[in-house]
């Protein structure tokens, strides 16, 4: 017998809301009847390049794609987003420069997502705080955080 069926909505919300969202994500990977109850709870509080990954883009891509997809009501659970810099991945740009110049290769962050984060930002009417640790936010971020500000 399926728990969550025993428990009306109101209960399930009250054991949710005393769960961390982490706690809350390792819940909804357990059935549907878990995610569809615990998906709200885990959104709430979502924290991009916390930890490094071989992929970051990769991350970033993912999380836009999960909220702009499936489900029309994902953006409207976020209500805390850190973005940090490592949600951004690092990308070697060859410049011009004499043969074996050691400083013939820069590095600069590869803001390319930035329109789609900023289209998540957008649609998150329930969203109550962004943090931007540790970096300047590119433009199209910084357009719909203003955008965000006026709501």
């Amino acid at each position: 017998m399926n728990p969550f069926a025993c428990l009306n909505d109101d209960v399930l919300n009250i054991i949710l809301s005393l769960l961390s969202p982490s706690d809350a994500g390792k819940l909804a990977q357990t059935c549907r009847a878990a995610y569809t109850h615990a998906i709200p709870r885990y959104l709430s509080d979502v924290t991009l390049g916390l930890e490094v990954q071989r992929k970051p883009k990769s991350q970033l891509a993912s999380f836009c794609h999960f909220i702009l997809s499936g489900a029309p009501n994902r953006a409207s659970f976020l209500r805390r987003v850190e973005l940090r810099q490592e949600a951004f991945p690092w990308v070697e740009v060859e410049i011009k420069a004499k043969l074996g110049d050691p400083f013939g290769i820069r590095t600069n962050r590869d803001y390319s997502l930035a329109s789609l984060l900023a289209e998540v930002i957008q649609q998150a009417d329930g969203l109550e705080e962004v943090h931007v640790a540790d970096a300047d936010p590119p433009a199209g971020i910084r357009n719909a955080l203003d955008g965000c500000a006026g709501k």
